[in-house]
């Protein structure tokens, strides 16, 4: 496994093209259980768990409602993503932190601009170059061709 920064991960990518092409049942199931079956096989399943697979089916009802009949775009991804990104990052941190662990807001808040900024990051690495591709070539079943591949990423 390649070392990643902190918080760098593609599931937000690929939520949102579910949210916005299939039911939100789809989007929420895969969101779900992306989060447990990756705490559970790196053995760090706990009561967050939960938490964040509830923050993320969420974010999957925000990406449905506000992709709703916008193009397979990248920019669109990046920016609803950051935003989802964000919402995400604040209300997870005030939960878990606050609320689980018993630390102050501010404190919370403060520690956790450099996570959100890597989870930043990887909404935009991600949300750009994989978002389209999921949604064009996984969700709408469209064949995958390597010239149909390359016209899309030349234009």
């Amino acid at each position: 496994m390649l070392p990643l920064p902190a918080n760098f991960e593609p599931i937000t990518a690929t939520i949102m093209p579910y949210s916005r092409r299939m039911t939100m049942w789809v989007s929420m199931l895969l969101a779900v259980l992306s989060i447990f079956l990756y705490d559970l096989i790196s053995g760090s399943f706990g009561v967050w768990s939960a938490f964040t697979a509830g923050s993320y089916a969420l974010l999957c009802l925000f990406f449905a409602w506000v992709l709703k009949n916008k193009a397979n775009n990248p920019m669109i991804y990046v920016l609803w993503g950051c935003v989802g990104t964000v919402l995400y990052d604040v209300v997870t941190a005030l939960v878990i932190s606050s609320g689980i662990y018993g630390q102050g807001v501010v404190e919370v808040l403060v520690m956790q601009v450099p996570f959100t900024i890597n989870h930043l990051l990887s909404t935009i690495v991600t949300g750009f170059l994989l978002s389209p591709v999921i949604d064009r070539w996984l969700v709408s079943g469209e064949k995958i061709e390597f010239k149909s591949f390359k016209s899309h990423l030349v234009g």
